[in-house]
């Protein structure tokens, strides 16, 4: 619809994505700082104000733009919505919580992808947007009454140069890798140097946060402790590959093969449904 290139709408799904790193590392300090219930409806009030940008966006930048605006909200639901959870039920309670957590996980990678290609097939791509409007505000209602509104006392103080180095570090190691696209591998200046600067910030945050654990932004030491350091790297592994089958499979479905949206999402539901199953089984081994 916009007549761009696909290295320039790439950054819709890019930019949402670098949003979203950069808000979820702030998510625990503001838990403490400001409490559950005004960080939980503060980024909801983002999500839902980016998402009715996004639908009345007039030009690849603009909706790229607001598409950041949007992943800004939508970094902090997840790990603050866990964490109120998890303090709410307690260890007796928490693999229940989780099991249940686990349910619109299994649903939405099986319906969102059918669900998004009815709407572009017979609405627009505008809807894909304005569908999260009414769930927005739903949230926004039940929360009023249903979240923690109390700060936990004894905050920390904001590791602002953590948040200096990384955010930025991951930006530009994502850049680096989206330009290969555009300059056709990774010999190009245009890719190197991204890469090095991100490397070298998230180097310098490493250092940074081991040096201050007690108010680093993520405290890394908590990689050295096996499971979680495993559980993270299998979450990364699983991540990556999720992530870009699911950008690279629409794409090959439709411009290489010229099927429809609709059906495009058709085709996705196995894997949905296979993640959903794999859910199940996972939550009764933990």
């Amino acid at each position: 619809d916009f007549h761009t290139t696909l290295n320039t709408v790439q950054w819709v799904t890019t930019g949402y994505g670098l949003a979203m790193a950069a808000t979820i590392p702030l998510a625990g300090w503001a838990l403490e700082r400001f409490g559950a219930r005004a960080v939980w409806m503060t980024c909801i009030a983002s999500f839902l104000a980016g998402s009715v940008l996004c639908g009345i966006a007039w030009s690849p930048a603009s909706l790229i733009v607001f598409r950041v605006l949007q992943g800004l909200g939508a970094g902090a639901v997840l790990p603050v919505g866990q964490a109120v959870l998890a303090q709410t039920a307690g260890p007796e309670r928490l693999p229940r919580v989780m099991a249940a957590m686990g349910l619109p996980a299994m649903v939405g990678p099986v319906l969102g992808p059918v669900l998004g290609g009815i709407l572009v097939s017979d609405l627009s791509w505008r809807w894909i947007f304005y569908v999260n409007v009414p769930v927005c505000l739903v949230a926004l209602a039940l929360s009023r009454h249903g979240l923690p509104s109390e700060k936990l006392p004894g905050h920390t103080k904001l590791d602002w140069l953590g948040l200096a180095l990384l955010s930025p570090g991951c930006a530009a190691i994502v850049y680096g890798l989206a330009e290969t696209g555009t300059y056709g591998g990774f010999a190009n200046p245009h890719v190197i140097v991204p890469l090095v600067i991100g490397a070298v910030l998230l180097a310098a945050f490493t250092v940074n946060a081991l040096r201050n654990s007690q108010v680093a932004l993520i405290d890394l030491r908590l990689l050295a402790t096996r499971s979680f350091g495993s559980a993270s790297s299998a979450i990364f592994a699983a991540g990556l590959v999720m992530f870009g089958l699911m950008g690279v499979l629409p794409l090959y479905y439709q411009v290489a093969r010229a099927y429809s949206p609709q059906h495009a999402g058709l085709l996705l539901m196995p894997m949905g449904i296979a993640m959903g199953l794999t859910m199940i089984v996972s939550s009764r081994l933990s």
